[in-house]
């Protein structure tokens, strides 16, 4: 046990930015789990979600001297959502199932288009609902 494990958040968030290296490892190992889950979650992919992780507390380091986070795990699952939709916004990568539905709304026009145009909106929705 570290001497930091009993610490909370806002103490180990105001050692960071005096530059604790150890305080930082702590905050890391109490909740990078937490965050790769939220990403995994939403994306299905191990190393996209890894990478994100690995983004968002790159970047509390980064600006650990300039951010002023108040309550730190609505902070970091806010950070995943900003992530993913930088992430599909910029198209870099899409998620496994994004391709049917551009299939589905290529389609050419028949007779159970507006059926589909339906079904494709119902599930899009539903989609953008668990980002």
């Amino acid at each position: 046990m570290t001497p930091y494990a009993n610490l909370t958040d806002p103490e180990l968030l105001l050692l960071i930015r005096g530059s604790n290296y150890s305080a930082f490892d702590e905050l890391y190992e109490r909740h990078w789990l937490s965050v790769y889950n939220v990403a995994y979650k939403r994306l299905k992919d191990r190393d996209l979600s890894k990478e994100i992780v690995q983004e968002i507390f790159v970047d509390i380091w980064n600006k650990r001297t300039i951010k002023n986070i108040s309550d730190l795990l609505p902070y970091l699952h806010t950070a995943v959502r900003y992530k993913i939709y930088t992430l599909l916004s910029k198209n870099r990568t899409l998620p496994h199932f994004v391709e049917p539905f551009e299939a589905m709304a290529l389609s050419s026009y028949n007779a159970d288009s507006d059926l589909k145009k339906e079904e494709l909106e119902h599930i899009l929705n539903n989609w953008l609902k668990t980002l």
